[in-house]
């Protein structure tokens, strides 16, 4: 049973955000509930509820999207123990339109919400069917009449009680928007996803907002269905065996990786209510989104890092993320390609049709990227170094020399040069240090060795390339061509000018040439003196359009001239540092036996 329960809030004038209508009715519940005068009594879990519908700012939209996570409820045997996915729609209407007026409605406008509660993310299938409903809901202008809802929940039920697939479950999410917004970054926010660390999202559209968030997760294979415990930090990070569909794969390379382990908590989009589960000492990391400034101003939140969605921009709280997080030259031609692919097919209007620049060819680019990364990785710690090498064969034959050569192809210091150096060294440091990292290299077998993978998808690539592909990315985020449209008319302007009036200067001439040859010389000499008048024209008309487009073209410099970024941020037309690539720059370790650790170290 995937749908479980359609809702309607209202936003009342007295108690605020309030749930006026249920269907069905939530199971008995005892003393341990809410305590509210108005509206349907909630389990103390989804207290917060009601604030999840009615985002902070509504009331500038007329429509907006909002989705949530709400844990499992103690008190309710009958539903499973894992967290619930909600999917609301909300809009506003001016009271005096409405044909049935209660008492309780005392403001000039009304507020309400239609949300649905499921045991899967199924936001985006939800979202069309739940936008028309909520639509008519109003279009009725009688709030009493709640029948449209209950059917909502019956067709609802029916249409997803089939298998879920991929295509379902990825419905909502846009690849190729996140990628033609964030470019480069799209990168560094999917290995951002990687370190467990305190992530908040902030934009003023709530959908945009929760369908990036989103859009990343989907580019982790099998972890949309395996989001049963991000409700809470509490949950233990719990696989589902039943509905894997790429099964081989997912076997093979120790997947999907629990990034959303025991003390994280992912909230796509948090009331300012829920703050408090960022303070809390049971939350060691987070993802959530919001639209409250607050929660970015809030010392005890202390965020890592913010992305805001309206400008495309990284904030780095913690300074060091920008020099873990930079990308490698293989890491931007990567991504680049991708770049190339969508602006192309977004550009041309081929953004359903082709699938180059399709969200399923994004999506397996960044799956070879992943497997790439998991096969070297495990490469290396199957490994062993090259000192422990030379004292294995003085032990057995000290006569026996061994060539560097063979010491390079089986060594770990030659899989960190020619495999990990590319995916770079600093971020893989970090990642081995996360509890997601330590789970998969217990569970991840020698299967991820079975299908050699030659390390990153562009490897070789020269820091050149880098910094080639920095500054189109940097151009293409300024909109140059745009910006330099009004130097290009003065200029235009200018020689336009200057042709006409020259060509009026040749004109006049040849009818003066035209005339008789017995003019008088007081015809001659106000015909000379035409000439000098429409030539004095012509240089006075010319110097000033000339000093005006220059003065353009200097305004124009200094307005657009390159400052000096901070060191903390990364705007749009900034993607980072790029990554040193020197396969001394940060030595790894020999790793410690899996009987004794859960992961290898690297150290400086």
């Amino acid at each position: 049973m995937s749908i479980i329960h359609v809702i309607c809030v209202a936003f009342h004038h007295r108690n605020g955000p309030i749930i006026e209508y249920v269907y069905p009715p939530f199971p008995a519940l005892d003393g341990n509930s809410t305590d509210n005068e108005v509206g349907v009594k909630l389990p103390i879990e989804w207290k917060d509820l009601p604030f999840f519908c009615l985002p902070d700012g509504a009331h500038k939209n007329d429509e907006d999207f909002v989705w949530f996570h709400l844990p499992p409820v103690a008190q309710w045997p009958d539903y499973s123990n894992t967290s619930f996915f909600g999917i609301s729609c909300y809009r506003q209407i001016a009271s005096d339109k409405l044909i049935n007026k209660t008492p309780d409605i005392t403001r000039s406008t009304v507020q309400k919400a239609v949300l649905v509660i499921t045991q899967k993310p199924l936001f985006g299938s939800i979202k069309e069917k739940l936008n028309v409903v909520t639509q008519t809901f109003f279009e009725q202008k009688d709030f009493s009449k709640m029948d449209i809802l209950s059917d909502l929940y019956t067709n609802l039920k029916e249409q997803l009680s089939k298998p879920l697939t991929d295509a379902v479950l990825f419905n909502g999410t846009s690849l190729k928007s996140l990628v033609h917004s964030f470019r480069l970054k799209t990168l560094i926010l999917y290995k951002l996803f990687f370190l467990e660390k305190r992530v908040i999202f902030f934009g003023s559209k709530v959908e945009t907002l929760c369908s990036f968030q989103y859009s990343l997760i989907s580019l982790f294979p099998d972890l949309i269905r395996n989001l049963q415990n991000v409700a809470t930090p509490l949950l233990q990070f719990d696989l589902n065996h039943e509905d894997i569909i790429n099964k081989e794969k997912v076997e093979r390379y120790g997947l999907p990786l629990s990034i959303f382990g025991k003390g994280c908590f992912f909230q796509p989009y948090i009331p300012l209510q829920q703050i408090d589960m960022l303070t809390s000492k049971e939350t060691v990391s987070y993802i959530v989104g919001t639209s409250n400034a607050i929660f970015l101003h809030n010392k005890e939140c202390n965020p890592d890092i913010i992305i805001n969605v309206d400008d495309f921009t990284i904030e780095y709280r913690n300074k060091d993320l920008e020099r873990i997080l930079s990308l490698t030259p293989a890491d931007r031609k990567f991504i680049d390609e991708i770049i190339k692919i969508v602006d192309n097919s977004w550009e041309d209007g081929n953004n359903d049709i082709l699938f180059d620049g399709s969200d399923p060819s994004i999506r397996s680019k960044f799956e070879l990227y992943l497997f790439s990364l998991l096969y070297s990785i495990k490469l290396y710690t199957n490994s062993p170094s090259a000192s422990s090498i030379k004292a294995s064969r003085h032990m057995e034959d000290n006569s026996i020399p061994v060539s560097e050569t063979e010491f390079n192809q089986i060594t770990q210091e030659f899989i960190k040069k020619e495999l990990l150096t590319d995916f770079n060294i600093e971020w893989l440091k970090e990642w081995m240090e996360t509890k997601n990292y330590n789970i998969w290299d217990i569970t991840a077998g020698q299967s991820v060795l079975d299908i050699p993978i030659d390390g990153h998808p562009c490897k070789g690539s020269s820091a050149f390339d880098g910094v080639e592909i920095s500054l189109r990315n940097t151009i293409k985020d300024l909109n140059i061509d745009k910006r330099m449209e009004p130097l290009k008319q003065g200029f235009n302007s200018v020689l336009s000018s200057a042709e006409t009036t020259f060509a009026k200067l040749v004109e006049n001439t040849k009818k003066k040439d035209a005339t008789t040859a017995d003019s008088t010389s007081r015809t001659e000499e106000k015909k000379d003196n035409r000439k000098s008048v429409t030539a004095n024209e012509l240089l006075e008309n010319i110097q000033m359009k000339s000093s005006s487009f220059f003065n353009n073209v200097s305004s124009f410099i200094k307005r657009y001239q390159p400052q000096t970024p901070p060191t903390n941020s990364t705007n749009a037309g900034t993607e980072g540092p790029i990554a040193n690539t020197a396969a001394d720059v940060s030595l790894i370790s020999e790793p410690r036996k899996l009987k004794t650790s859960n992961a290898a170290q690297i150290n400086e």
